[in-house]
């Protein structure tokens, strides 16, 4: 089994998509939504730095990462790496059309998610 973290990427970089492909679960970021990050109260300079090729990946972003790489050879992908902004316009509903089997997990920052079993996955 491998499981992959993928976070504080800026932008999906060709590697990604090579170590992507390998895992059976990961734990991808999915740091903003781009509409409620333009339209907050952050910085001009830090909404640039957010969203730009050293800062994170948006919902968008991770979604079409996740859809290139095929979502469904995946058993979970916990979405990570969240600001309050992305958990309240986002989260797993907005995976959930393209996921297939793929359970879609929301890894919260301030509370513990639930323990996700393995049990069954191939070892290779």
């Amino acid at each position: 089994m491998k499981v992959g973290v993928f976070t504080d990427l800026g932008h999906a970089a060709r590697m990604l998509f090579h170590y992507f492909s390998q895992c059976h679960a990961a734990f991808l970021e999915s740091n903003y939504d781009e509409d409620l990050l333009e339209q907050g109260s952050y910085p001009y300079h830090l909404k640039q730095r957010i969203k730009g090729d050293k800062g994170h990946l948006s919902n968008k972003q991770a979604l079409i990462c996740s859809r290139a790489i095929g979502l469904l050879i995946l058993s979970h992908l916990f979405l990570s790496h969240l600001r309050r902004i992305t958990i309240i316009q986002a989260g797993a509903e907005f995976f959930a059309k393209d996921a297939g089997r793929t359970e879609i997990v929301v890894a919260g920052r301030k509370k513990e998610n639930k323990i996700v079993s393995y049990q069954g996955w191939d070892s290779g």
